[in-house]
This record gives structure tokens, C-alpha cells and sequence, in this order.
């Protein structure tokens, strides 16, 4: 059983074939293919619950984006990294704000996933008001006053919409 998050382009269930697709995905049947395993049953969750999925014996493994930290790698192993992206801060047009780095956005509510790297991060940064999120669904639909980022992975997360909002409803461009 392999655990991922249903987390469009990464890793999903494309609607339409039920087929499990995307990069993550296209990463795991390829192994598989080459272990010569006939089949592949995947069960999603949200990304908050694939280390605890694989710790308590729900998954064998976790096909999803999970980067490796020190914290992450005592509880889990960790193959070697098949890809990699950066971060980034999603602001309005002409930057206002003069957001440019994780430390800038203080006073302002940032949100990202649960579990993930950049939930970690933004927690640690004094003055910001973390907000968290169990989906990119969620967080789409929760606009938050003086919302002024999000990670890039973010705003790439719904194959549906990559609209980003401010409080006001007016739609955001990558700065």
C-alpha cells in the first residue's frame, strides 16, 4: 500500500481514469515496474497524515513529496531525492508590502500545509500568524485579512485553479 496526499501535480487520482498520476506518481509505478510489481494500491490522505500512515503500518510507503530533514529521517527512512523545487513567496502585483524572504511577512497571516517543511519554517518566524491547512482546497477557500503569501507549491496545488486572492478578493500575481 502506498500513502500519498491526492496533492495535484505532485501526486492524484486523476478524476476522470482513477488512475493514480503526476510527478510522485509517475515516480512510483516506474519503480514499481522496475521491482516487476504487478499492481500498486494506493490510499490518500491529507499530507499531515502520511509519516504517522507509515509508521503505524497503514502504507508500506509514501509516494509524495516529503523532503528530508534531520527531524524527519530519525523516524523514517528516506530514498534518494528524485527531484527538487524551491519555495517562494506568492504577493500582489508591485509588492506594496516589500515581501521578498520568510522573515518579511510579519503581522501578517501566511498559511501552508500541515506536516510540511514550510509549516515548520513559518511557525519559527517571530510576528507572523501561522495559519494551517489540511488541503490547498481548504486554504483556497479561507481567505485570511492580510493574507499576503503562500509557498509556491501552493498556488500550483488545485489542477482547477491557481487563483490566489488578498482580503479584499482581488487576484494575486506572482511578483
Amino acid at each position: 500500500m502506498v500513502g500519498t496526499s491526492n496533492d495535484w501535480p505532485y501526486s492524484f487520482l486523476d478524476p476522470k481514469t482513477r488512475e493514480w498520476t503526476g510527478l510522485d506518481g509517475d515516480i512510483i509505478k516506474y519503480i514499481a515496474k522496475m521491482l516487476r510489481s504487478t499492481r500498486s494500491d494506493v490510499q490518500t490522505v491529507t499530507f499531515d497524515k502520511l509519516t504517522p500512515g507509515l509508521l503505524d503500518g497503514r502504507f508500506d510507503s509514501v509516494g509524495d513529496s516529503i523532503h528530508y530533514t534531520k527531524n524527519r529521517s530519525k523516524v523514517v527512512n528516506f530514498c534518494f531525492p528524485t527531484y527538487y523545487y524551491a519555495e517562494g513567496l506568492v504577493v500582489p502585483k508591485g509588492n506594496s508590502n516589500k515581501l521578498h524572504k520568510l522573515t518579511d511577512p510579519k503581522g501578517f497571516t501566511v498559511g501552508t500545509l500541515l506536516g510540511t517543511n514550510y509549516a515548520e519554517w513559518l511557525q519559527a518566524v517571530p510576528g507572523v500568524k501561522f495559519q494551517g491547512y489540511k488541503d490547498w482546497a481548504g486554504a483556497r477557500h479561507r481567505p485570511h485579512r492580510r493574507r499576503a503569501v503562500r509557498s509556491a507549491r501552493g498556488v500550483d496545488a488545485d489542477e482547477g485553479s491557481s487563483r490566489v486572492e488578498d482580503r479584499a478578493g482581488r487576484r494575486l500575481r506572482a511578483a
